[in-house]
């Protein structure tokens, strides 16, 4: 008998519900072949009476890690091999501040919370730090964000990572940010909201509104998600997403890739994957500064803004940043929201386009032209030899930045020679030889 011992994760987890051998259930095997007892990882956990039984040298009750103690039968009807083991296991008990009871939830808002302060696996921040209130409201969104649609986490953390990453990887799974004001943390839903301030030209000082606007090339028009597919065996599947009018706009494909490291529902992977592009895409963040009418502002807030500099007439844009300067005046930093985010279809016109016959950056520059080939006589130790001079004009393109010079001697192939960006030689060049000369322009970006 094969006794193998493979451990879960951090307990403790609520319960075992499946064990695989190679993806077969281990029950569709006879108990006599196959068997195996599941422990949650508790604090308290015991030595396995079995395992210490059949091993006697085993002795560590593994407290805090959640594992199987798998017993195996050699069976050449059965196996081929030894079996790669899989579990399905409702994972680690978290504490909900609606209830004020620690169960098994996949609620992400939950989740969040337990990675935030737990201070065995992740921040362990106290939880005075963390506004409770927010931590409600979040996982009553997540039960239900409108129309019975619901979000939830099943998944876990599984590679070494910094607890900041950690939790921004969960947040992704339910369109969460996490803010700080007030001497406190606070997780928060994005949705479709009211604006809690009204901003016009009378709040914000005079000539301090700026707008940054990412390039085209900082804007994709393809999201692509991974997640783990419940309903393909919990394989890695992607979805992509296009914004098919910015793709025929702007006539090249740019994606971005985003893992769901929680996520094994497609419908829920589709959403996000929805609203990461269109988010992506609606990206012009603006800053300015106000008076202290805007002191109560948080970050998270959605406010309405009327400004003649961008043509805005009660535009809705939710606050990214927020400083308070000496005075009382205000720094703000908002980015462009609108309630289409929110509605899980590609559906939002985030630029205006003009027709244009400015070269792109995305295509290979022109060739050079104008070459023109002199025959030289130079001298090396008072022997004389024979080069070749090429002159070039330069492509037009301001994207160019070099050509690479390929060389053919007799028909014996092509070989780079040099990256030139102006006249060159060949030497010593032979006599009674054929040269044949290739120019390939390379842009800045490197087409």
């Amino acid at each position: 008998i094969l006794h193998i011992v493979q451990t879960i994760g951090e307990g403790t987890l609520d319960s075992c519900l499946a064990l695989y051998l190679d993806m077969v259930n281990i029950t569709t095997y006879p108990a006599d072949i196959a068997t195996y007892t599941f422990h949650n990882g508790s604090p308290t956990q015991t030595v396995d009476t079995a395992l210490n039984a059949a091993c006697p040298d085993w002795t560590d009750p593994l407290r805090h890690t959640a594992y199987v103690y798998v017993r195996l039968k050699y069976d050449p009807t059965k196996f081929n091999g030894m079996p790669n083991i899989t579990t399905l296991v409702k994972g680690l008990k978290v504490y909900d501040p609606r209830s004020g009871f620690t169960s098994w939830s996949n609620n992400p808002a939950l989740v969040w919370y337990d990675l935030f302060t737990n201070s065995r696996y992740a921040f362990g921040f106290n939880s005075s730090l963390v506004e409770a209130g927010s931590i409600i409201s979040a996982a009553n969104w997540c039960d239900d964000s409108g129309g019975g649609i619901t979000y939830r986490f099943n998944g876990g953390v599984f590679d070494q990572a910094a607890a900041l990453d950690v939790v921004t990887a969960c947040m992704l799974n339910f369109r969460a940010v996490m803010l700080y004001s007030a001497g406190a943390y606070k997780l928060k839903t994005l949705d479709i909201e009211s604006p809690v301030m009204s901003l016009t030209e009378d709040d914000i000082i005079m000539d301090s509104f700026s707008l940054s606007v990412p390039g085209l090339p900082e804007t994709p028009n393809r999201t692509r998600v991974k997640f783990t597919n419940s309903g393909n065996d919990y394989n890695t599947d992607d979805i992509i997403v296009e914004d098919l009018n910015a793709l025929t706009i702007e006539g090249y494909e740019l994606e971005n890739t985003i893992a769901l490291t929680g996520t094994v529902d497609w419908a829920q992977a589709q959403r996000l994957a929805v609203y990461n592009l269109e988010r992506a895409r609606l990206n012009k963040i603006y800053s300015f500064t106000c008076g202290q009418r805007a002191l109560p502002l948080e970050a998270g807030d959605v406010v309405s803004i009327t400004h003649s500099l961008p043509g805005w007439t009660a535009k809705q844009c939710r606050i990214v940043s927020i400083e308070v300067n000496p005075g009382g005046v205000v720094g703000l930093s908002v980015i462009e929201e609108d309630d289409a985010l929110y509605n899980d279809v590609i559906d939002i016109d985030t630029h205006t386009y003009s027709s244009t016959t400015l070269p792109s950056p995305f295509q290979a520059p022109d060739g050079a032209t104008g070459l023109s080939f002199t025959e030289e006589e130079y001298y090396n130790k008072d022997v004389s030899y024979t080069r070749l001079k090429i002159n070039f004009t330069n492509p037009l393109s301001p994207f160019w930045d070099y050509s690479e010079v390929w060389v053919n001697v007799d028909n014996a192939g092509y070989n780079h020679y040099q990256d030139v960006s102006g006249s060159y030689t060949i030497q010593p060049a032979k006599e009674q030889v054929t040269y044949k000369i290739k120019m390939l322009s390379v842009s800045r970006s490197g087409i």
